[in-house]
């Protein structure tokens, strides 16, 4: 898992057990990264492992603490 920092930007899916993000890959801030191609993640939220298609993986920022 990426320990993120806030106000960084990531590549991240939904975990297709529970829903919550599982953060993988930082990202740049402009949108000129390619998506990264599917992976197989295990959710450290749940614990569960499932592979992931390049068409889900979403591009986001995390958000500074208090904002």
């Amino acid at each position: 898992m990426t320990l993120a920092k806030p106000g960084g930007w990531y590549f991240f899916v939904a975990c297709a057990s529970c829903g919550r993000r599982i953060m993988f890959q930082e990202a740049s801030p402009l949108e000129e990264d390619e998506h990264p191609a599917g992976a197989t993640l295990t959710c450290p939220h749940c614990g569960a492992e499932h592979s992931y298609l390049a068409s889900q993986v979403q591009r986001g920022q995390v958000r500074e603490k208090g904002a």
